[in-house]
């Protein structure tokens, strides 16, 4: 059977065990909730970089036809009508049609 010294090693390993346990338990709950934001961050950021990817796709047409025809002219009226349009009111076409063509 066992002796009191296998007693004392196998209390002893237990007690250790727990001790590790009650250590790094906090730190990893610490280490996975960080990363779980991190990772909310990034898909946060994807998405926004998204939007403004969809957002100059959208306005690439209307913008070089604002940038190209002469002042105006019914295609300068119709690319502002179709950015004003996309963004529910007039904007500043020179510094949209700058950022979205560049």
């Amino acid at each position: 059977m066992c002796n009191d010294n296998d007693k004392t090693t196998m209390i002893s390993n237990i007690v250790r065990s727990a001790a590790i346990a009650v250590i790094f338990l906090p730190v990893t709950f610490g280490v996975t909730s960080s990363i779980g934001r991190l990772t909310e961050k990034a898909e946060d950021t994807t998405s926004k970089a998204a939007q403004l990817q969809e957002t100059r796709a959208a306005l690439t047409t209307d913008c070089f036809a604002w940038m190209m025809s002469k002042k105006d002219t019914k295609v300068e009226r119709n690319a502002e009508n179709a950015i004003d349009e996309y963004f529910g009111g007039s904007v500043a076409y020179q510094e949209v049609c700058e950022w979205v063509l560049n």
